[in-house]
């Protein structure tokens, strides 16, 4: 895309991001993450809800727990992506902890 001078947008970075959460392709996601860095996408919450559960799909919830932090207003997604990444990471006490501060705990959405 770069190579062919197509502006990416808020909808083009999730799909990349989530194409490298398909294959755990953590190396490719950072580098499409620093992208969004560059060009100003990092504020949009899909963006930031599939680069979360990008980072925990390749089990690293130490990234995917700061972008969740940094987020000004969570959203459903944004609970259960981080919720769900604890949870396959295999940390209960975490993902209890996530689970008693979700202000809407009867909705849970399918997490890659």
């Amino acid at each position: 895309m770069v190579d062919k001078n197509a502006d990416p947008d808020n909808y083009t970075y999730p799909l990349l991001v989530q194409a490298c959460a398909i294959r755990v392709s953590e190396f490719e996601g950072r580098e499409i993450h620093n992208h969004i860095l560059k060009t100003g996408f990092e504020s949009d919450v899909y963006v930031q809800n599939t680069l979360i559960n990008m980072y925990a799909v390749c089990e690293n919830m130490s990234d995917a727990r700061n972008l969740f932090d940094e987020i000004p207003v969570l959203n459903p997604v944004s609970w259960n992506s981080i919720l769900a990444g604890y949870v396959r990471a295999g940390d209960v006490e975490k993902a209890k902890l996530i689970y008693d501060q979700m202000p809407e705990r009867n909705t849970l959405l399918r997490i890659l």
